[in-house]
C-alpha cells in the first residue's frame, strides 16, 4: 500500500509541475520573412478602420449603373429601389454610377484600395418601383438586360431608355470619371457576386440554371473587358460562396463537373477553375484573372449548443452565441485557415478532416496558375460585441497577413471589439502606429491556448501580437532570435475592456528573452525596440594595397575573435568566393581591413562582401548589423571609372548616377549627360555632385518624369572625371524608374471672397501643413502672407488682409515636392500665373448719417449669397451667412460723437451674434434674435463712438442664423432695449420665468421688480439666469402663486444691462401666464397634456418626436440631468430631435400658457 501511495504522489506532483510550466513564444526575425499585404485589413462596409473597401454583396448583382437602381432579390421581397442612393439628393441620384463613384472617392480619401463589383448575372433593375412579382421576372419591363460589349461607340452619357446596360461602357465611364489606377481610379473589379447562388439569391433574373459554359464565358468576357479598357486594374473572381462552391461550384453543374474531375484528376473545382484560366492566358496572351476570390463563413459549431459560430440562419440566440462552448469554438476556428493538424466540429471536417483552407487554395494556385493572388472578399466570425469575436478577428487578420493572402474584406459593419481588432494592426496606440510590413517567424508551444504573429519594419522595430485563448492568465516566456532588443511597450484589449489600453511595459530585455503574463482572454501587441547596431558605410580597394578591402562603419568596432569573424565574412568576385586571410582594424577604430589571399587588379569587377555573425562587435557591444552583398568599389589607379546604376528620385525631378570612384565636380555641366524619356530628349537643368555621397551625381531634369515613362541616360561629353583622373567611359543605360505615378495640376483658380482664393486640382491632394514654402502669392508684384488648407482636391488659401478688384494678383510655385497628390504625383513649378479677379469694384465711402444696403460692402469674407428680398423696399439681402463671416463698409464721419448702428435682419429659429469693429478695433457686440421666420424682419441696434474722418466698419459674425438686409448709422446713443417675449409662473407656483429678445449681461435687482397675484404683491427673493442662456431669467419667491390667480409684472428703469448696453424696456402690469398647478387646498389632478413626447424611453441616436395638438408656436429646451442646457428651439405642431448620448434628461416644452416637463430616458 505504501508503494502505491508513493507512486500516486509522484504522479500528481509531475502533473502539477507540468501544469505550472510557462507557455512559450519563439520569434526569429531572420526566418520566414515575407511581405504582408496591406489589404488584408479590409471591409465590405465603408469604414475608416480598414485598408481596402469592397463594394459588393447580393445587391450589387442587380445594380443598374446608368440609373443607380438595384433589386434586393430574395434578401428582401425582390424590391427595386434607390437602396444605394437613399442618402443622396434627387439630383445626385441621376448621376450615372454615383453609388460607385462615391464609394471610390471616399476610399481614396482614406487611402484605401477600392474593389468594385461588375454585373454578370444577366439583368439589372430597370426601375425603383418596389417589389417585383413572379409574373414580372426577367425578361420584362422591370429589368434591363446586361451586355458585356457595346457594338457602337462607348458614351460618357449612357442611354437610359434602350433597355440595356453595357459593362464595357461602365468600365470606360469610371475610368474617365475617376481616373486610372493610382490616379483616383478603381483598383480592382470583381466578377459579380457568388454566381453559384444566383438561382436562390436572384431567382427572378435566373430563368436558367448556371452551366459551366455560362460560368466560364462570363468570367472570360468580363475579365477581357476590364483588361481591354483598364489594363492596370486587377480582376477578382469568381467569389466562391464557401466550401461547397470551391468543391463543385454548384449542384447545377454536378454531373458535368464530376466527369471532368474524373478525367482530369482535379482535387476540387478550384483546380479546374485555375487551370482553365491559365489556358485562357496562354491562348489570348494576357492574364484576365489576377486574384482568386473566395468567401469564408466558418461552419464550426459549439460542442454543446451544436450551433454554428456564425449565425447566418438566425437560429442561435444571443446567449447561445457566447456560450462557453461557442467561445471555445470561435477562438479555435481561425486554425482551420492554416493548421493542417486541427479538426474542427463541423460537417466540413467530417468530410475532409483538417480544413487548412488557405493551404489548400495556395497549393491549387501553385499547381495550376502560379502568380494568382488570393483574397477572402467576404469573411465573418460573428459576436463582435463580445470578446470572443474580437480575439478571433485579431487571430484571423494575423493569419491572413502571415500566410500571404492579398486581400481580406470582413462582412458587415465593424463594431465593438472588432474595431479594436483592426486597430491592433492599424493604430494600436492611437497615434497611428501599425503592425509591420514584413512577417517573421513566431511560434507558440500550444496552438490551442496561444496564437502569435510577428513583424518587423524598416527601422528594425519588432511587433509581436499574442492572443490568450483561455480563461486563465498565461505566464509566457518570450525568446527573440536574430535581433537585439532593449524594451517593449505593450497595448491590448480583452474580456474586461473592448478598448485598446496600455499595459505594463517590458522595462528590460536581457539575453533576447523576457517573461510576461498574458491575461485571460486577451490580445496584446508588444512594440519591441531594437538596440542600435553598427552599419557599414563603404567598402573599397585602394592603390596603396590591392590585397586589402577597406570597410568603413558608422561607429567603432571590435574584433572579438578573428578566426570566427573570418568565417562569418564572404567576399565574391563575379559570383566566385575569395579566400580571406586576415582581419585587422585600420587607422581608425571604425575601419576594418580585410586581407585577401590574392590581390585585385584594375579589371576586377563585381566585388561584393557579406557578413552575418557575432564576432564583430559595434555599438552597445553587440554584433554589427548583417551585411548582404555590399558592393566594393575598385579604386585602383588604373581601374576605369564605371557607372553602376541610375535611378530616378521619388519626385521624378532628378536622376541619381552611382559611380565606382569618387567624382571630381570641377568640369561637370548640364551638357555632360543626355536624358531620353520615351525617346524624347528632356532638359537637364544641372548636373551636380551629391553632398552626401562622393560617388553619386545628380542630374536635375524637366519636365517631371512619371513612373510609366521609359527613361535612358547617356554620357554625351568626356567631362565626368574621377578624383584620380579616370574619365567615365561612354555609357547609355536604362534608368530604374522610382518616379511618381502622375503629375498634379491645377485645373482652375477662383477668388471666392476678399480673403480667400481656392485652387482646384485635377486629383485628390494629400493633407499638407498650412505653410508651403514654395508657393507664393503677389499683390501688384509684392508678396502677401497667407495660410493654406488642403481638403480633397481643393486648396483653400486665406489671406491676412483683404483682396480688392482694383489690384492684380499672381502666384508662383517653386517645385520642391511639397504639394503631392494622394497617389504620389507632385505639382510642377510655375511662375507669375495671373489669378482672374472676379471681385466687385470697391464702392466709395458713404457719408453718415445714412442707410447702407448690406450687399454694398467694400469687402467680405464668407460663402454668402444674395437673394431677392421680401422686406420693405425689396432689392436684395445677404443670405447664407456663416460663422466668422466679415462684412466691411467704408464711411465718412463729419461730426464726432456717438452713433447708433441699426441692423435689419430676419431668421427662422437660431439666434445670431455679431461684433462691430471700427478701424480694426472692437467697439460693440450685438445680439441678433431670431424673428420666427425668414420672412419676418426686425431691427437691432447698438451705439458706437466715431471720430471725424474716414472709417472702416466691420460686422463680424460670431454666431450665424440670420439674413441681413441693411444697416443705418444715425447720430445718438439709442441701443435696443430688451422686450419680454414670454413670461410664466412655474407649475410649482414659486418661480417666475421671463424670456427676453436680448441677452441680459447684468441682471436687475429684485427690489426693482414688482410682481402681484390677484393684486397682492409677491416679494421676490432672488434672480438668476435659467441655465446658460442669458435671454432667460428666473425669479424665485417664498410664497406660492396658486392656479387661476391673475399675475402681473411691473418695472420701470432697472439696473439691468443688455449686450448692446441697453436696458429692460419698462412694463406696466404685464400679464404673466400662470402655469401654477397649486390649488392651495390639495394636489389637484394635472390637466391633460397639450404636448406629446414619444417614444419614452428613447434610443440613443434615434428620433424623438415632440407633437402638439394645434398649430401654435412652442418653444422647447433640453437639459442634462445636471441642469446644463443642451438644445433649444422653436417649432409648430411637430418637431424631431436626436440625442446621441445615453442618460437621463429634462425636456421643457412651453406652448401658450402651458409649460410641460418631461423626464427623458435615453438608452
Amino acid at each position: 500500500m505504501k508503494k502505491i501511495k508513493a507512486l500516486c504522489f509522484f504522479t500528481i506532483s509531475m502533473v502539477s509541475y507540468i501544469m505550472a510550466q510557462n507557455s512559450s513564444v519563439h520569434v526569429n526575425v531572420k526566418a520566414d520573412r515575407n511581405p504582408i499585404s496591406p489589404y488584408v485589413y479590409g471591409a465590405n462596409v465603408p469604414t475608416q478602420h480598414a485598408t481596402a473597401i469592397r463594394w459588393g454583396g447580393n445587391r450589387t448583382t442587380t445594380y443598374n449603373w446608368e440609373t443607380n437602381y438595384s433589386n434586393a432579390g430574395a434578401d428582401y421581397f425582390h424590391t427595386s429601389d434607390n437602396y444605394f442612393t437613399n442618402n443622396l439628393s434627387a439630383q445626385q441620384r441621376t448621376i450615372p454610377g454615383i453609388a460607385v463613384i462615391n464609394t471610390v472617392e471616399q476610399a481614396k480619401l482614406r487611402n484605401q484600395y477600392s474593389l468594385i463589383t461588375l454585373q454578370a448575372a444577366g439583368y439589372v433593375a430597370a426601375d425603383n418601383a418596389g417589389s417585383v412579382t413572379e409574373e414580372q421576372k426577367a425578361p420584362s419591363s422591370r429589368w434591363n438586360a446586361v451586355e458585356f460589349r457595346k457594338d457602337s461607340e462607348l458614351s460618357l452619357v449612357p442611354d437610359k431608355t434602350d433597355g440595356k446596360v453595357y459593362i464595357d461602357e461602365f468600365v470606360n465611364y469610371l475610368k474617365h470619371t475617376l481616373g486610372q489606377v493610382g490616379e483616383g481610379g478603381v483598383d480592382g473589379f470583381g466578377i459579380d457576386n457568388e454566381p453559384a447562388l444566383w438561382a436562390s439569391t436572384h431567382p427572378y433574373i435566373r430563368p436558367n440554371a448556371l452551366s459551366l459554359d455560362e460560368f466560364f464565358y462570363k468570367t472570360i468576357e468580363v475579365g477581357s473587358v476590364v483588361k481591354g479598357i483598364a489594363r492596370k486594374t486587377e480582376v477578382f473572381g469568381p467569389m466562391f460562396y464557401g466550401w461547397n462552391s470551391m468543391l463543385r461550384l454548384s449542384m447545377d453543374v454536378y454531373t458535368d463537373w464530376s466527369a471532368i474531375r474524373t478525367a482530369k484528376g482535379y482535387g476540387w473545382f478550384v483546380d479546374f477553375y485555375l487551370d482553365s484560366l491559365a489556358k485562357v492566358e496562354q491562348e489570348y496572351g494576357k492574364r484576365i484573372l489576377d486574384v482568386l476570390a473566395v468567401h469564408w463563413y466558418p461552419e464550426a459549431k459549439g460542442t454543446v449548443t451544436q450551433k454554428r459560430i456564425v449565425n447566418l440562419d438566425g437560429t442561435a440566440t444571443e446567449e447561445q452565441l457566447i456560450a462557453e462552448d461557442m467561445i471555445a469554438a470561435r477562438l479555435q476556428a481561425p486554425r482551420s485557415l492554416w493548421d493542417n493538424t486541427y479538426v474542427e466540429n463541423s460537417w466540413i471536417s467530417q468530410q475532409a478532416g483538417a480544413i487548412n483552407i488557405i493551404g489548400r487554395l495556395k497549393q491549387s494556385i501553385n499547381t495550376y496558375y502560379p502568380g494568382t493572388k488570393l483574397a477572402f472578399t467576404e469573411f465573418k466570425y460573428d459576436a463582435e460585441n463580445h470578446f470572443s469575436g474580437g480575439l478571433s478577428l485579431v487571430d484571423v487578420l494575423g493569419v491572413f497577413g502571415r500566410e500571404g493572402v492579398y486581400m481580406a474584406n470582413k462582412w458587415d459593419a465593424t463594431v465593438g471589439y472588432a474595431v479594436s481588432a483592426y486597430k491592433m494592426y492599424l493604430n494600436y496606440d492611437g497615434a497611428g502606429s501599425k503592425f509591420g510590413p514584413i512577417s517573421v517567424q513566431a511560434e507558440v508551444d500550444n496552438n490551442a491556448t496561444l496564437s502569435s504573429f510577428a513583424s518587423v519594419d524598416e527601422h528594425g522595430t519588432l511587433r509581436l501580437i499574442v492572443i490568450n485563448k483561455t480563461a486563465t492568465d498565461k505566464t509566457t516566456d518570450f525568446n527573440l532570435a536574430g535581433g537585439y532588443y532593449t524594451n517593449a511597450l505593450v497595448y491590448g484589449f480583452g474580456q474586461n475592456n473592448s478598448e485598446i489600453t496600455a499595459f505594463d511595459p517590458v522595462l528590460s530585455i536581457n539575453d533576447d528573452a523576457f517573461t510576461y503574463t498574458v491575461p485571460a482572454y486577451t490580445a496584446l501587441i508588444f512594440e519591441i525596440q531594437p538596440q542600435q547596431q553598427t552599419n557599414i558605410l563603404s567598402a573599397k580597394i585602394l592603390e596603396e594595397n590591392n590585397s586589402v578591402i577597406k570597410v568603413a562603419f558608422d561607429s567603432d568596432i571590435v574584433i572579438q575573435d578573428e578566426a570566427t569573424a573570418l568565417s562569418e565574412f564572404l567576399v565574391t568576385v563575379q559570383g566566385a568566393p575569395l579566400q580571406i586571410s586576415g582581419l585587422t582594424l585600420g587607422v581608425s577604430s571604425s575601419e576594418l581591413l580585410i586581407t585577401l589571399d590574392a590581390p585585385m587588379s584594375e579589371t576586377s569587377d563585381s566585388i561584393y562582401i557579406s557578413y552575418e555573425g557575432a564576432a564583430l562587435l559595434g555599438k552597445n557591444e553587440i554584433p554589427v548589423a548583417d551585411i548582404s552583398s555590399f558592393r566594393v568599389n575598385n579604386e585602383l589607379q588604373a581601374a576605369p571609372l564605371k557607372i553602376y546604376s541610375a535611378f530616378t528620385s521619388p519626385y521624378g525631378t532628378s536622376i541619381m548616377l552611382e559611380f565606382s570612384k569618387p567624382i571630381n565636380e570641377t568640369n561637370l555641366s548640364e551638357n555632360s549627360v543626355a536624358v531620353l524619356v520615351n525617346a524624347t530628349n528632356y532638359t537637364v537643368d544641372s548636373l551636380v555632385l551629391s553632398s552626401e555621397n562622393e560617388y553619386q551625381l545628380i542630374a536635375y531634369v524637366s519636365p517631371r518624369i512619371l513612373i510609366y515613362d521609359s527613361v535612358k541616360i547617356e554620357n554625351t561629353a568626356q567631362t565626368i572625371e574621377a578624383v584620380d583622373g579616370a574619365m567615365a567611359q561612354d555609357f547609355s543605360m536604362s534608368v530604374k524608374n522610382n518616379a511618381p505615378r502622375t503629375s498634379l495640376t491645377i485645373d482652375s483658380v477662383r477668388i471666392t471672397d476678399n480673403y480667400t482664393v481656392e485652387l482646384y486640382f485635377d486629383m485628390l491632394v494629400q493633407t499638407q501643413n498650412s505653410d508651403v514654402s514654395g508657393l507664393e502669392f503677389f499683390e501688384n508684384g509684392v508678396s502677401i502672407p497667407y495660410t493654406i488648407k488642403f481638403q480633397s482636391s481643393v486648396a483653400t488659401v486665406r489671406f491676412e488682409q483683404p483682396l480688392f478688384f482694383e489690384n492684380t494678383y499672381t502666384m508662383s510655385y517653386y517645385d520642391n515636392a511639397e504639394i503631392m497628390s494622394l497617389y504620389g504625383g507632385y505639382l510642377d513649378g510655375f511662375t507669375d500665373v495671373i489669378i482672374q479677379n472676379n471681385l466687385n469694384p470697391t464702392p466709395a465711402s458713404t457719408l453718415i448719417p445714412a442707410t447702407i444696403q448690406a450687399e454694398n460692402f467694400a469687402y467680405y469674407k464668407g460663402n454668402m449669397q444674395l437673394e431677392a428680398s421680401n422686406d420693405e423696399g425689396s432689392g436684395e439681402h445677404v443670405a447664407f451667412i456663416g460663422k466668422n463671416d466679415i462684412y466691411a463698409y467704408y464711411i465718412e464721419c463729419a461730426t464726432a460723437g456717438d452713433y447708433t448702428i441699426t441692423m435689419r435682419h430676419a431668421g427662422a429659429s437660431s439666434n445670431g451674434y455679431v461684433s462691430i469693429w471700427v478701424d480694426g478695433k472692437k467697439e460693440a457686440n450685438m445680439y441678433v434674435p431670431n424673428t420666427g421666420s425668414w420672412l419676418t424682419w426686425r431691427n437691432s441696434s447698438v451705439a458706437i463712438p466715431l471720430d471725424v474722418g474716414s472709417h472702416t466698419i466691420e460686422i463680424q459674425v460670431e454666431e450665424h442664423g440670420f439674413n441681413f438686409n441693411w444697416f443705418s448709422i444715425l447720430e445718438g446713443n439709442n441701443p435696443s432695449n430688451a422686450e419680454i417675449t414670454t413670461s410664466f409662473v412655474h407649475t410649482s407656483g414659486t418661480l417666475l420665468y421671463v424670456f427676453y429678445d436680448r441677452k441680459i449681461e447684468t441682471l436687475p435687482n429684485v427690489s426693482e421688480i414688482m410682481l402681484t397675484a390677484d393684486g397682492v404683491e409677491i416679494p421676490l427673493r432672488s434672480v438668476a439666469y435659467q441655465s446658460s442662456d442669458s435671454v432667460r431669467i428666473v425669479f424665485e419667491f417664498d410664497s406660492v402663486i396658486y392656479k387661476n390667480q391673475q399675475v402681473l409684472l411691473t418695472y420701470n428703469e432697472t439696473s439691468a444691462v443688455t449686450t448692446e448696453l441697453g436696458s429692460l424696456a419698462p412694463v406696466t402690469e404685464h400679464v404673466v401666464l400662470n402655469s401654477s398647478r397649486e390649488t392651495g387646498v390639495e394636489i389637484g389632478k394635472i390637466t391633460q397634456n397639450t404636448v406629446h413626447v414619444y417614444p419614452i424611453p428613447a434610443q440613443m441616436g434615434k428620433i424623438i418626436t415632440i407633437a402638439t395638438c394645434n398649430e401654435q408656436i412652442c418653444t422647447y429646451e433640453l437639459f442634462s440631468v445636471h441642469g446644463v442646457s443642451i438644445e433649444q428651439g422653436i417649432f409648430s405642431n411637430v418637431h424631431e430631435i436626436t440625442v446621441n448620448q445615453s442618460g437621463v434628461y429634462l425636456l421643457n416644452v412651453l406652448c401658450g400658457a402651458i409649460l410641460e416637463e418631461y423626464i427623458l430616458i435615453v438608452k
